[in-house]
């Protein structure tokens, strides 16, 4: 009897039984290399039969790191304020279409339509509506390796509501006198971003000159200096959706000055 490995006689007898293939090869296995293994029996008749055996050996898992959002966020990696691109890569010498799968948050697989190449496998998903989304991502190669990638996201496209308020009422004009006050924007918005609220504050003195200032956040500002104010709120959330609004009013905390005038006939 005979033992063949890639055309190499390696064994004549049975003292190869139960032994693993890098004792017989007397060197560790190599992930490059095809093992094809052939083992010849003749009996003392001169009867002959043989076995073949192809081994490949493949320590490594899918590599799925080129995986990635090919779409732009304007402000945070997690929000979209468009629609959203997914790339997905898998690379293995030893893998088939049957060994990728690709889910949503449910649970449910998403049916894809994979482009292959030599060792690398890919496609391209596309999502526009509005909601959460968890993409996973497994590949899972012939001999049993599996690398998986998470994808988690938003799609947000709805402008931020705003309301304005002057001393805690709901205000939208310009041109109103009054004393002193506060001013506050309210926010309503699904995905909020409470440090992304500017409020430009400016102010006509009397006499000409022109005060300006800004005030990051939603708490209420005091205004309390006689002046014409335009107040200008900018709101963004965190897929970068931008609405403003504005409104403005004058205080006036000066009381008027009375002259009295005294004639006295001669």
């Amino acid at each position: 009897q005979f033992l063949k490995i890639n055309g190499k006689v390696c064994s004549t007898d049975t003292s190869t039984s139960g032994k693993k293939l890098s004792e017989i090869i007397g060197s560790p296995l190599s992930e490059t290399t095809e093992y094809e293994i052939e083992y010849i029996v003749t009996d003392v008749a001169g009867n002959t039969n043989s076995a073949e055996k192809t081994i490949i050996v493949d320590g490594s898992k899918p590599d799925l790191s080129s995986s990635t959002v090919v779409t732009n966020s304007q402000k945070n990696n997690s929000y979209y304020n468009t629609d959203v691109e997914v790339k997905l890569v898998a690379v293995d010498s030893n893998l088939d279409q049957t060994g990728l799968t690709v889910t949503e948050q449910n649970g449910n697989p998403i049916e894809v339509n994979w482009g292959h190449s030599d060792k690398t496998w890919t496609v391209t998903l596309k999502a526009s509506k509005e909601g959460s989304y968890n993409i996973l991502f497994e590949a899972v190669d012939e001999t049993g390796n599996k690398s998986t990638w998470t994808k988690s996201f938003v799609i947000d496209k709805t402008l931020p509501k705003l309301t304005t308020y002057l001393n805690g009422a709901v205000y939208t004009s310009f041109g109103d006198y009054g004393g002193s006050g506060t001013v506050q924007v309210g926010v309503v918005d699904a995905n909020e971003d409470v440090n992304d609220v500017t409020i430009d504050i400016a102010r006509d003195v009397p006499g000409g000159e022109k005060v300006t200032s800004t005030v990051n956040g939603k708490n209420p500002v005091a205004i309390t200096d006689d002046g014409y104010y335009t107040i200008n709120y900018t709101v963004i959330d965190l897929a970068g959706n931008k609405s403003t609004a504005s409104h403005g009013f004058t205080v006036d905390n000066t009381a008027p000055v009375n002259n009295l005038y005294v004639t006295v006939a001669n």
